[in-house]
């Protein structure tokens, strides 16, 4: 099968047609998941393009000095990134997709899932909307591998939560989430 392949099929007892469109043929996603950490430095927050560059150099030099340490791009990115939901994790970010990215960050999924990466690698990534250093983290495992698991999981606690919520009150707080 291929992509916009169709087929019909008709259930005559009830008078229904069922149309299938397949958007994509069967396949597995086989490159890596990557874990990283980033810090943003958006040009609207430093005022300009090039005082963003500016700060964002000057961080580069403060993590070099203390050999890329995890600790030291965790402190940075809490204390220096733009991106507000990032860098109350240290600008973390585990288990990445290639689909994880938006076009707007195609260069910096372009460089992360390059296949000479590896953990540790850095690297000052500009964007229309300011500078990023990205770290990588780690190379995790293949993203066909982490996609079933977490899909089983997921559907493992979505029948726990539709068995139990019957038993119990759940209540989810959503500023929390």
């Amino acid at each position: 099968r291929e992509a916009g392949d169709t087929k019909i099929v008709e259930d005559s007892e009830n008078g229904i047609y069922r149309i299938y469109y397949l958007l994509t043929p069967m396949h597995r996603e086989e490159y890596n998941s990557v874990d990283i950490r980033q810090i943003f430095f958006s040009a609207d927050a430093f005022g300009t393009k090039k005082e963003a560059k500016k700060a964002a150099d000057e961080c580069l030099e403060r993590l070099r000095t203390e050999d890329f340490s995890a600790s030291a791009f965790e402190r940075e990115a809490k204390e220096n990134s733009s991106d507000d939901v990032t860098k109350n994790y240290g600008g973390l970010q585990e288990k990445l997709f290639k689909s994880s990215f938006t076009d707007e960050s195609a260069d910096i999924r372009d460089w992360i899932f390059s296949e000479d990466r590896a953990g540790g690698d850095v690297r000052l990534i500009e964007n229309d909307s300011g500078w990023f250093i990205v770290y990588i983290e780690k190379i995790g495992e293949p993203a066909w591998r982490v996609q079933a698991r977490e899909g089983y999981l997921n559907s493992k606690f979505s029948r726990y939560v539709s068995d139990e919520g019957d038993n119990y009150v759940i209540n989810f707080n959503s500023d929390v989430i």
